[in-house]
């Protein structure tokens, strides 16, 4: 683990013929492996290389999901009418 670097990482990132969101998957899957070799002392404690590796077009959303977050939450409870919906439990503070 020690002979890791970030730019081989992010080069054979490159190379890999998958999408963005599993690029991530790999990358976040190799940061764990080096936090837990340095844990074990098989490496030296330090700054975490794959922290250095960004993959492109992995944290935004590609498209639109068609919900509108007000009218999924409006349609709660069968309620569309604005009032609130009494549930049991803790007064609000």
């Amino acid at each position: 683990m020690a002979d890791v670097s970030a730019i081989a990482v992010k080069q054979w990132l490159d190379k890999l013929p998958f999408g963005a969101a599993s690029k991530a998957q790999a990358r976040n899957m190799l940061s764990k492996l080096m936090d837990l070799a340095m844990l074990w002392e098989y490496v030296p404690v330090g700054r975490n290389p794959m922290e250095l590796v960004r993959v492109k077009g992995s944290t935004k959303r590609q498209k639109e999901t068609g919900h509108s977050h007000s009218r999924s939450i409006q349609g709660i409870g069968g309620r569309t009418d604005g009032a609130c919906i009494r549930v049991p439990g803790p007064p609000c503070l």
